[in-house]
Formats: C-alpha cells, sequence, structure tokens
C-alpha cells in the first residue's frame, strides 16, 4: 500500500510513525515544504522569551524518522497539486516537479496566519507559526535595539507572545479588535485576564484596530489605531487568526465549509474515500450542537490519527469530534474552557441553558497558598446535562475545566458532577472541591431552592426595580 501524507509537524508525523507502528508493509512518504518535519509550533513563544531553546522544539528530526521508523521524508518539497484520477501528488522542489502515487493520501497542511495587506511587506512585521518565523524575529532582535513591541490580536499566540516579549525587559503594547481578549471565553470570564495582563505592565488596547503600519525615517515602526492614535514601535507581532491551508483540497474538488475547511467523517475520510484530513484543515463534528467545527488545537489531533489509522487498516476507531477543550497560561495566571461559550447560546437560540458562577479555593483554606479558582459552569435546567465550563485561576482552573470536560463527553450531568468522588488532601484539593461545589448550585437552581441573576441582566427591564445590595 502507497500513503502518502501531505505536511508534517503535529498531524502528519503522528499519522505516519502511528501507521508504521501498526504495518510493517506499507510504504509511507511524508511531503513536507520545510526543512522541519516536526516541531512543537505551540511553544513558539516561549523561545523568543528564552523560557524553551529552539532546539528542544524539534520533536523528531527527517533522520530521526527515516532511522526509525523507515518513513520517505521528502524536506523542502512542496505538493502543489493533487490528481484524484490518477491518484497522484505533483511534487515539486529545487530540481524541479515530479509525481508520487498513493493508494491512500493524508492532508495535514495545517493553517495559515492571516496577514492583513498593511501588514505585508513591512521590515520588522512579523507573523509567528514556524520555526522560520522564530527565527527571523531573534535575528531582527539580536541586530538592533528593541525596546518597544506592539502585538496585534489577543488570542493564544497574540497573548503568549505578549508574555514573552515582558520576560525579555521589552515594553510591549497588545491591541486587540474586539472587546475582549481571548474570544473562547465570555466577557465576566475575560475580565480576569485582563487584569493580569494590565498587573503586568502590558498595556491592553481593546476595541482598537489597526488602520496602516509604514517605517518611519529613524527605523522604528509608526502604527496607526483606527481612532488616529499612533504608536512607535520597534518590533510588530500579527496574531490576529489563522485560516486554513486548504487550496490542495479545493483545487482537486474535495468538499469544503464555506471558511475553506476540509469536511471530514468520523474516521477523518473526505469526500474522496482514498483522502483523509487532519487537524488545522480539517473540519470536525461539534459534539453539544452536531455541528461542524474547527478546532486548530493540538489536543484532538492525536484521536484524529488514530480514527484515520484505524479505518485505513480495517480497526475503525471512530472520531466523535471536539467538545472544544483548551488551556492558557500566561503570567502565572491559568485559564481554561470547554463546551458552549455565551456567544453559541445565543447563536443556536438554547434558551433552556443556565450559568452559575463560584469563587472558590484550589485547596484547603488552612495550608498556605490557596488560589481563588473562579468557574462559570453552563448546565440544561430541563435535562441537567452539562454543557460547558470556563475556569481562571492562578492554580487548579484548568484541572476544573479537564473534569468537567470529561463529564460533558460522557452526556453526564449536574448530579453527575455532584456525586463525582474526588481525591482529597489539604494541600492539593478541598474535601469538596470547585467542581463539585459548582454541581451543588446548579443543583439548587434547578430544584428551584436558588434563584440567580446573571450580571449582564442587572440593567435589563428584569430587574428594573430591583434592589442591588
Amino acid at each position: 500500500m502507497e500513503v502518502v501524507v501531505i505536511g508534517g509537524v503535529a498531524g502528519g508525523v503522528a499519522f505516519a510513525t502511528r501507521l508504521r507502528r501498526v504495518d510493517e508493509r506499507a510504504n509511507i512518504t511524508v511531503i513536507e515544504k520545510n526543512s522541519s518535519t516536526s516541531f512543537a509550533n505551540c511553544a513558539l513563544p516561549y523561545n523568543i522569551g528564552g523560557v524553551v531553546n529552539r532546539n528542544d522544539l524539534i520533536v523528531a528530526s527527517p533522520e530521526f524518522l527515516k532511522k526509525r521508523y523507515d518513513l520517505d521524508i521528502k524536506t523542502e518539497c512542496e505538493a502543489v497539486s493533487i490528481n484524484r484520477d490518477s491518484r497522484t501528488v505533483q511534487v515539486r522542489n529545487s530540481e524541479g516537479e515530479f509525481a508520487i502515487p498513493y493508494d491512500r493520501l493524508v492532508i495535514s497542511t495545517g493553517s495559515i496566519p492571516v496577514e492583513p495587506a498593511y501588514a505585508k511587506g513591512v521590515d520588522g512585521v512579523f507573523t509567528l507559526r514556524t520555526l522560520s518565523d522564530i527565527d527571523a524575529i531573534e535575528k531582527y532582535i539580536s541586530s538592533r535595539q528593541v525596546s518597544r513591541a506592539l502585538i496585534i490580536g489577543g488570542s493564544f499566540i497574540g497573548l503568549e507572545a505578549a508574555e514573552n516579549l515582558k520576560k525579555r525587559g521589552i515594553d510591549t503594547t497588545l491591541v486587540e479588535a474586539g472587546s475582549q481578549v481571548m474570544p473562547a471565553l465570555d466577557p465576566e470570564m475575560a475580565s480576569y485576564l485582563h487584569e493580569t495582563l494590565i498587573e503586568n505592565g502590558v498595556r491592553l488596547k481593546l476595541d482598537s484596530k489597526l488602520f496602516s503600519i509604514s517605517r518611519n525615517d529613524d527605523g522604528t515602526i509608526c502604527a496607526v489605531l483606527n481612532n488616529y492614535e499612533k504608536l512607535t514601535m520597534d518590533l510588530v507581532i500579527v496574531a490576529i487568526g489563522v485560516t486554513p491551508n486548504s487550496q490542495l483540497a479545493r483545487d482537486c474538488g474535495l468538499e469544503l465549509t464555506p471558511d475553506g475547511h476540509i469536511i471530514t467523517d468520523d474516521n477523518m475520510m473526505t469526500s474522496d474515500s482514498c483522502i483523509f484530513a487532519l487537524g488545522d484543515v480539517a473540519s470536525v463534528n461539534f459534539r453539544l450542537t452536531g455541528q461542524r467545527k474547527s478546532l486548530p488545537l493540538a489536543g484532538p489531533i492525536s484521536k484524529q490519527v488514530r480514527a484515520a489509522v484505524g479505518y485505513i487498516i480495517g480497526q475503525e476507531k471512530p472520531f466523535p469530534g471536539v467538545l472544544a477543550t483548551w488551556a492558557l497560561h500566561i503570567f502565572g495566571m491559568e485559564a481554561a474552557g470547554c463546551g458552549l461559550t455565551d456567544t453559541d447560546i445565543k447563536k443556536q437560540e438554547l434558551n433552556d441553558l443556565c450559568s452559575v458562577w463560584l469563587h472558590n479555593l484550589n485547596h484547603a483554606s488552612f495550608i498556605p497558598g490557596a488560589e481563588i479558582v473562579h468557574l462559570k459552569l453552563t448546565f440544561d435546567m430541563v435535562t441537567g446535562r452539562l454543557m460547558g465550563a470556563q475556569a481562571v485561576g492562578k492554580a487548579g482552573a484548568v484541572k476544573a475545566v479537564e473534569i468537567i470536560s470529561t463529564l460533558i463527553g460522557t452526556s453526564s450531568c449536574v448530579y453527575d458532577l455532584v456525586e463525582r468522588e474526588q481525591a482529597y488532601a489539604p494541600p492539593v484539593s478541598s474535601a469538596r472541591d470547585v467542581t463539585g461545589m459548582a454541581g451543588s448550585v446548579a443543583e439548587n437552581v434547578i430544584d428551584g431552592l436558588e434563584k440567580i441573576a446573571r450580571y449582564d441582566e442587572l440593567t435589563q427591564e428584569k430587574f428594573k426595580n430591583a434592589f442591588i445590595l
């Protein structure tokens, strides 16, 4: 069997090595247009701050993959087209073009950073997606005096880059077009991140769009915002999101979502039964709504790999989809979430859903070092089914969300959260941790023992005559 994988990093290399472990006879070719086949792109910002060495970011070299897994690794080769009729991939390298035949083809081409027109071709303006990007940033910082940096975008990469530039002693400003950072959080939960950024010296400019970027005569960079405020910077990192790298799939006629992700089934098969897609470029099932969703995070990829490999070798292990579980760590603060957000709820008009908020310590109060975990739990008022969670805190937030995510994945309800038997010792937890308390409060709400008012309802007609203490 001839198996061709387009793209390395997390999805492509994980697929190739998994397939080799279960099939010693398959001929497996990996096509990667960069010189590195597998690196930890989620950790790139930490190289800027000196937390991680560049070489430590390389997970598996081409030489290692060839020797250990007998893979045909073709680096610095670009797949330029897919011919579904002849089952071949046309590949280009420095010596010319050639075709590679396949019986099964895997597209793991990832995503491309969004780079607006105003940022293209300006010296000192970078995206942050590959090893080449951090090499270019490091070379730029080392070759001149960089004391002021501008981050455009307040999601994962933007926030992590801001933290690591500050660690490097660089004065940092973060501009976000929306009213909050981290759009995966609801506004009231994102406010804790706003406080953290400001407390750690990051200048935060919300509801601010970049209008233009240009070089000044003295070599500095002039960034103009939509309110005509001018910012003088030495370095700019654009981190306003990504788009799926799906042009190959589009050109060969595979079925895509309106935003360009490759549609896959629960075996990661595309609309062509011989072609599979993994990772950022793929659209998968969102388990709570049944709608299509892309989740450009490393977590689900290993499960997608097992599904695709299982199908190819005749041992199906379907991928059920995602719960949109994620985590973030900046300036000592954890944030995490899973399931539905308020935006999802409003869009789907899920009127039976309700939320409760808790602010509990991550372990027993009489043990020094206890930290508050701010937790939001979302559930169905009729069935009690758990539908989402968000948490922020210096310790315990990620753990809380992982517990709830696990229960959501098994269609558990509020009562299961109350009855969950936890591990307890005063230095690491409480007799009733924040997730158990959240389940108890939610149960009280369902049973009519407790009424709640949302923070954003207090100015509405519903509470017009309320006395707020």
